[in-house]
């Protein structure tokens, strides 16, 4: 699994804090966020994960 994983925020959310440091997403920000959060994040339909192209 890898350390981090690479999302598009789909709208505003709450300020929420994870481990480490507090998180402040907008709408069309893309971000790297640890699995655990971005796994929530995509199952409630707050972002979608970006697919990065290996050349």
């Amino acid at each position: 699994m890898p350390d981090i994983t690479v999302l598009r925020i789909l709208e505003d959310l709450p300020p929420f804090a994870g481990p480490g440091r507090d998180y402040r997403l907008k709408k069309e920000d893309v971000v790297c966020l640890p699995p655990a959060i971005a796994k929530a994040l995509v199952a409630s339909k707050k972002a979608a994960v970006v697919q990065i192209a290996r050349l």
